[in-house]
């Protein structure tokens, strides 16, 4: 038995109603995407306060933390940071594994 695809309106919703709930969702998403990049923010100011020598014990540099913060305020510079690390950690994994050879 197969059975026939129906659209919205056939099934008792409106386009208008799907498309009201596609914009909540939207909104919903930029709102989240705004709280994670204000959450990110703080997290990066709070490490600004740690000296040099804490900075360099958890492997981030001061010019590290500034760059964060100069990030859009619309995104994140927690994960802006993570991912500059990251690269770092793999540039210079590549570097050693290069020069081992």
């Amino acid at each position: 038995m197969s059975y026939a695809q129906t659209d919205a309106n056939r099934i008792g919703g409106s386009a208008g109603q799907s498309r009201l709930g596609e914009s909540l969702v939207a909104a919903g998403r930029v709102v989240s995407q705004f709280l994670d990049a204000r959450r990110g923010r703080r997290e990066i100011t709070r490490l600004a306060s740690f000296d040099d020598a804490m900075l360099a014990d958890i492997g981030i540099a001061r010019s590290d933390v500034e760059w964060a913060l100069l990030q859009p305020w619309h995104s994140d510079p927690s994960l802006a940071l993570e991912e500059r690390i990251n690269r770092r950690k793999d540039s210079a994994r590549w570097a050693r594994s290069y020069w081992a050879n």
